[in-house]
């Protein structure tokens, strides 16, 4: 089981994104998508969850067929499939509390003391237990980062999808987004797909990565093999974080 990307092509105009990908995302991991800005890797993953439709292809999220369900169906999907966008896009008005409690109401229809209490404990697990009754101005992109996860965590999902967790982050705040995710990988036994040019990311958690160049799939392996790799195409990104 897992995230399936089946010939799967998606453009927008007349500029050609993503042409005629196949990918299988097993569950079980922390799948790191890399490659130059513009390549497609935010407009792959935004397919898994029906943000996106493709102009030709299937896309499969365990035993849903993704790009054929209509908004309503999707609802389903995306309570088995997070997404933590690259803005933590929290509720400006709401506390860091309420916007986790909030969408624990109503997908599991609590009471407000019972969401509340619940929301208390995902805030915990995100190391971020004092500061929910501030309000996400009064703290950094940081803790914005991580309250983003822990509400995504709240609907008890099975993959998370990460669009560029680390990006816009200082060095430290980064590197806790990152071993946050890995812990949630073990403890949660929640599946991760990371969409990211942050190559300290890779290197630290990634399971799998895969390398999209030229509107397709340059390379498809574990983590260890793309930084062993020989090709050029690999180093020059690795090194340089760019592909020219």
């Amino acid at each position: 089981m897992g995230i399936r990307f089946v010939g799967l092509s998606k453009s927008f105009g007349e500029q050609l994104v993503i042409s005629d990908v196949t990918l299988e995302l097993s569950a079980g991991h922390i799948h790191f998508i890399v490659g130059h800005s513009g390549a497609g890797k935010s407009v792959l993953v935004r397919h898994a969850i029906g943000l996106l439709k493709p102009d030709q292809g299937e896309v499969w999220v365990d035993d849903f067929l993704v790009s054929d369900m209509n908004e309503r169906q999707l609802m389903e999907v995306r309570r088995h499939c997070q997404m933590v966008f690259q803005h933590a896009t929290l509720f400006d008005s709401l506390s860091l509390l309420e916007n986790i409690a909030m969408p624990l109401r109503k997908r599991f229809r609590l009471s407000r003391n019972e969401s509340q209490q619940q929301a208390q404990t995902y805030l915990e697990l995100v190391g971020c237990a004092e500061v929910g009754d501030r309000i996400p101005a009064e703290v950094g992109a940081g803790v914005q980062k991580r309250v983003a996860i822990a509400r995504a965590v709240a609907m008890r999902p099975k993959y998370i999808l990460y669009d560029e967790p680390t990006t816009g982050l200082d060095p430290v705040a980064a590197r806790r987004t990152d071993r946050l995710i890995h812990r949630l990988g073990q403890q949660q036994e929640i599946s991760a797909v990371v969409v990211s040019h942050d190559m300290t990311s890779v290197r630290t958690i990634a399971d799998q990565v895969t390398f999209i160049f030229r509107q397709g799939i340059y390379f498809h392996g574990s983590a260890e093999a793309f930084f062993q790799s020989a090709d050029l195409v690999i180093q020059a990104f690795v090194s340089a974080g760019r592909v020219a």
